[in-house]
């Protein structure tokens, strides 16, 4: 009896030990659907972190639009980007993975990401949808010339608890520190659209931390950048607010790491370079951009900023010497700015 109790508990312990490595080894998935699904061909998954994107795998798109990607035991938690056409930095979407549940997803060309399996990021969804309809409803309250301070006090206190509610739904995840860095500014009293106004900018960086690596590794802080130094500057022509709103946000960053600030303030003239004004990327690319350029040795972005400065309009030429035919069809040196036209 005793020979055969121990026989049993022996086969017992190996079965258990046989589905042990499948514990330790467990993998998670990324799957989803694209759709119209004719429209693409393959997605490409990366890890964001601070300052690039580490290639993850790849995954074909098929027929019906249906992708899958094996996360393995190795995958680190954090934000992941899924690229599905070129180019690359336009075509692309953030997801979390926190390395504890499978995600899927669907995309639609209207409708954009909608996620059908991961609570961490349905949560931070549901929070975003919810943020947006809230301050739709307070544009509503200024836009309609709106002043009754019961209403008012009704949209900010349904404010406070959203607020509350999804910090306290989300604690302990990643996307808790994205939810604490959205939050906004809520009055303590009624405040009349000039003030609030003011307020809102005043406070609109107040609960970003750009020293926290998770939203360093995101669209997150480039995003809310570009809608402070544009958003909070009504009049496009108006520099000396874009100038403003540009120290405001290098004072933000100044406790970062020099790479990240160099990479945040590079988007950043990149988008005054894109709308040509070429008056603010040289006010960025001199007063900022380029000392830390030079502190980093990064010489291809001195020349960039260099040769584009030298190029703007209004900006005088360099001098050189060249060749011309002189009145009797001779050789002779001169300079640019010995011509009549210069």
């Amino acid at each position: 009896m005793t020979i055969s109790r121990n026989k049993t508990m022996i086969k017992k312990l190996f079965f258990l030990f046989t589905l042990l490595p499948g514990f330790i080894v467990a993998q998670y998935s990324i799957k989803g659907n694209f759709s119209p699904a004719e429209d693409y061909k393959w997605i490409i998954l990366y890890k964001v972190t601070p300052t690039t994107s580490v290639y993850i795998d790849n995954s074909e798109v098929d027929e019906k639009g249906n992708f899958e990607i094996p996360m393995d035991s190795s995958a680190s938690k954090g934000v992941y980007r899924i690229v599905y056409a070129m180019p690359q930095e336009e075509y692309n979407f953030d997801i979390i993975y926190n390395a504890a549940e499978d995600i899927e997803l669907n995309y639609n060309d209207e409708k954009g990401v909608e996620f059908i399996n991961s609570k961490e990021n349905k949560l931070l969804t549901s929070f975003t949808k919810s943020m947006m309809m809230i301050n739709q409803t307070i544009n509503n309250y200024y836009s309609n010339g709106n002043t009754d301070k019961k209403a008012f006090n009704k949209i900010f206190s349904t404010v406070r608890e959203a607020q509350a509610n999804f910090e306290e739904a989300s604690k302990g995840t990643i996307a808790s520190h994205f939810i604490k860095a959205n939050a906004t500014y809520i009055p303590s009293g009624y405040e009349d659209l000039q003030m609030y106004a003011r307020n809102l900018k005043n406070n609109y960086l107040k609960h970003i931390d750009f020293n926290n690596p998770v939203l360093q590794s995101s669209e997150f802080l480039v995003q809310r950048m570009i809608s402070y130094v544009f958003g909070m500057n009504p009049n496009p022509n108006d520099i000396d607010a874009f100038k403003a709103n540009v120290n405001d946000i290098v004072n933000a960053i100044n406790t970062t790491e020099k790479n990240y600030q160099k990479t945040l303030l590079k988007i950043l003239w990149n988008q005054f370079v894109d709308i040509e004004n070429e008056t603010m990327a040289n006010f960025i690319a001199e007063d900022y951009l380029l000392p830390i350029a030079e502190e980093l040795k990064d010489s291809e972005l001195i020349s960039e900023l260099t040769i584009y400065k030298n190029t703007s309009i209004g900006t005088q030429a360099p001098d050189f010497s060249f060749e011309i035919l002189n009145k009797d069809d001779e050789k002779e040196l001169t300079r640019l700015s010995q011509l009549d036209s210069y």
